[in-house]
Formats: structure tokens, C-alpha cells, sequence
């Protein structure tokens, strides 16, 4: 139950003989602590349950035993499904209250998945690995590039975006032309132009 009425005290104590008041004896706890004996609800400990992990139920001997406010109930690991849906994405912290600065959204979410990116226009699809949170990732504008080198001069390097044709690149290197013109003079076009 999250709502419970607990009385901490020496039950010895409070059984002992009180003294008389104006002749009539005060057994008002003597009767309180027999019917909540007969009840079995007279312990030396307070039992917590885990509202995750049930099985789990730590006694409380001391004050010094309950959990604070962030701290696990059972000592296990949390284990609630996240927000994201995806199998295996379980909430890895130390076992917590449901309260919103403990959520298990999809934003929470510090697991890894590997995925083709969606917005990726190449014939295979580019495939990264990401936070799951991170799901925006996927909308942007896929990043692969790839180095190529020009067939005209070596020295040349280019780079090759997501969709673009390896040849197209190739033939379309805009570094200066480091050709020798027959007249002596180097040659002011781009690589891939005629000289």
C-alpha cells in the first residue's frame, strides 16, 4: 500500500502499567498493541516492497536503513521498458521511484541502435550506429562521405557525398589543372576541364 499509518515506539514500554488518573487505569495502549498483534502488524521491523521488483521486500531495522528519495528500494536494477519502444531498451539505473525527473521517454533513452539512415540516396543504404534518443539523427541530411582520388593527377583529393555518382565526382575535380601547356605556361583550367 503507498498510504500506511506506522507507529515507531518501544511496545515494552508502552505496555508497562500506567499510573492511575482519577481512578481509572490508562490500558488504552496495552488494548491497541494486542489487537494490532492479533493482527500481525506488531514488528520489529518495517517491511518495504519494491513496487518493480516485488519479490524484493528489505526490513527496516533503523532510521538509518530507509532509502532516500533517489536511492533503489530493492538495490536492483531498475528494468522499466523505455519510451522508445525498441525490445532490450531497459531503464539501466539503480531501481527508482516513478517521478518525472526519473522518466523512461523515448528522449531518456542511452541505448545504442544501428540503423540505415532514412534520408541516405545511395543504391546501399549507409548504416550508423547512435543514441536511440537521438532519433532526429535520421532526418537530417545522411553525412557519409567517402575519399576518392582524381584520375587526372593523384595529388587531388575529393570527397564523395551521399547520391553521388563516384564517376560524376571524378570528372568534375575542380582543382587547378597541373598541366604544362606547349607554350610553357601552366594551365589555368580546373582538372577536369580540356586543356
Amino acid at each position: 500500500a503507498r498510504c500506511a499509518m506506522v507507529f515507531v515506539g518501544n511496545a515494552a514500554c508502552l505496555r508497562q502499567p500506567a499510573t492511575e488518573k482519577k481512578g481509572q487505569k490508562k490500558d488504552h495502549w496495552e488494548r491497541f498493541l494486542s489487537m494490532v498483534e492479533e493482527r500481525g502488524c506488531l514488528t520489529e521491523t518495517l517491511p518495504l516492497i519494491c513496487p518493480r521488483h516485488p519479490d524484493i521486500r528489505p526490513q527496516i531495522f533503523k532510521a538509518g536503513d530507509i532509502p532516500l528519495t533517489r536511492a533503489s528500494i530493492c538495490g536492483s536494477r531498475c528494468g522499466a521498458q523505455m519510451g522508445c519502444g525498441t525490445e532490450g531498451h531497459v531503464c539501466s539505473r539503480p531501481c527508482h521511484p516513478d517521478l518525472p525527473q526519473f522518466g523512461h521517454t523515448a528522449r531518456e533513452c542511452l541505448h545504442f541502435v544501428q540503423r540505415a539512415h532514412a534520408r541516405c540516396q545511395d543504391e546501399h543504404k549507409h548504416t550508423y550506429e547512435y543514441e536511440c534518443r537521438k532519433e532526429d539523427f535520421l532526418t537530417k541530411v545522411c553525412p557519409f562521405t567517402e575519399s576518392v582520388i582524381c584520375q587526372q593527377d593523384p595529388s587531388h583529393k575529393l570527397t564523395r557525398h551521399c547520391a553521388e555518382s563516384l564517376s560524376v565526382v571524378i570528372a568534375t575535380c575542380a582543382h587547378p589543372c597541373t598541366k604544362e601547356l606547349l607554350c610553357g605556361h601552366r594551365c589555368k583550367r580546373k582538372c577536369s576541364e580540356t586543356c
